[in-house]
């Protein structure tokens, strides 16, 4: 009997620098919304084709549609002042500081045209790549995650309009976000949620985390169980222009509340971190029946990791978990924002396909 580990990459790709261009040229408006459409279509159709020539067994569009993995639902919205897009430029709104001092900055709530919704949901990203994926591969969506939305609650509040109804309305759009997948084909639907470390070096005490959490858990109350074991979560320290925001909060203080959330399937962090064993130890201590952890084996980095490297670390988490509890990936997506080319579309690529070869090669070592 063959003994198989789940393996899949995160979300985002590197945009090309044409692609980039044609955002850039759209949010200039030089073009319009059907020309930058036409252009993101064939780099969701050349980014399909690359995941499967890199042995990818599940692909995603590489997010070639999202300005950024967050901004999706605020672009072009009219209750949120500019584009909505994650600035450096501007100084308003949420600010998420880096490691190397620059900053991107999520707009608040305006208080206009609310009740608040999404501007777009992620099933047109699902329209868009589904007829792409060959038959017999799995396609996995990223959404955003409620949690991380629900920082654009301005904190001197909306006259009117309260920060429990703006949540209860977030759920509902939330709620309509992930089913919009599944109802379009998806078959596994990751939110991305690197807030919730964050929050952690925002606010020490924990109260912002378990606020964060709570969010997520009513959003995934309204998930049968069935739809729940095709939902995953995604955290991370952040990466862009080559820069984490949150990388001094130790990924051992998140693990234990994370994995209580309601979802089956976890993605986090490993090669990037110092204390690896640890984090391997914490999720086998916490861990329930019937949910997996996928470990993040590669870096968002110009390095690409070795085969023998991702085996190396395959090994370490098999020591300490059961097969069907761990899952491989990577550790974060390699371009959240479409404007960060810090690690190549070719290096990007050659670190998936060596760690697909070193799941698959550690597979041939279990079945001997």
């Amino acid at each position: 009997m063959s003994l198989k580990i789940e393996n899949e990459p995160i979300g985002s790709l590197p945009r090309s620098s044409e692609l980039i261009q044609s955002i850039n040229d759209f949010r200039k408006n030089i073009i319009d919304c059907p020309t930058l459409e036409k252009k993101c279509s064939c780099e969701i159709k050349k980014t399909i084709q690359e995941l499967i020539e890199s042995k990818q067994n599940v692909v995603t569009d590489g997010e070639q549609s999202k300005i950024s993995f967050i901004g999706y639902p605020l672009f072009n919205s009219n209750q949120v002042d500019g584009d909505g897009h994650v600035d450096m430029e501007k100084n308003n709104g949420v600010r998420i500081s880096f490691n190397d001092g620059h900053t991107r900055n999520i707009p608040l709530l305006n208080g206009k045209n609310l009740p608040f919704k999404y501007a777009r949901y992620a099933g047109d990203f699902v329209n868009e790549a589904i007829p792409l994926v060959p038959q017999g591969v799995k396609y996995k969506q990223a959404v955003i995650s409620p949690s991380a939305i629900s920082l654009i609650y301005p904190p001197f509040g909306i006259e009117d309009y309260p920060k429990q109804d703006f949540i209860n309305d977030l759920i509902n759009e939330s709620e309509k976000d992930i089913r919009s997948c599944f109802n379009n084909g998806a078959d596994i639907v990751q939110l991305d949620a690197t807030e919730l470390r964050l929050s952690l070096l925002l606010d020490p005490s924990g109260d912002l985390f378990q606020s964060l959490l709570d969010i997520i858990n009513k959003t995934l109350s309204r998930f049968s169980p069935y739809e729940l074991a095709n939902i995953g979560i995604h955290i991370c320290r952040g990466g862009d222009q080559g820069s984490p925001h949150s990388d001094k909060v130790d990924l051992v203080q998140l693990i234990p509340k994370l994995l209580t959330l309601r979802c089956s399937r976890f993605y986090i962090e490993l090669a990037s971190e110092p204390n690896k064993s640890q984090i391997i130890s914490s999720v086998a201590d916490n861990i329930k029946p019937n949910k997996k952890v996928f470990f993040g084996v590669t870096k968002i980095s110009q390095s690409v990791e070795t085969v023998d490297e991702i085996i190396e670390t395959i090994s370490q988490i098999a020591g300490k978990l059961p097969i069907e509890q761990f899952g491989i990936t990577d550790s974060c997506g390699f371009s959240p924002f479409y404007d960060d080319q810090t690690c190549s579309r070719d290096i990007a690529f050659a670190k998936m396909k060596n760690r697909s070869e070193a799941v698959e090669n550690f597979e041939k070592l279990l079945s001997k």
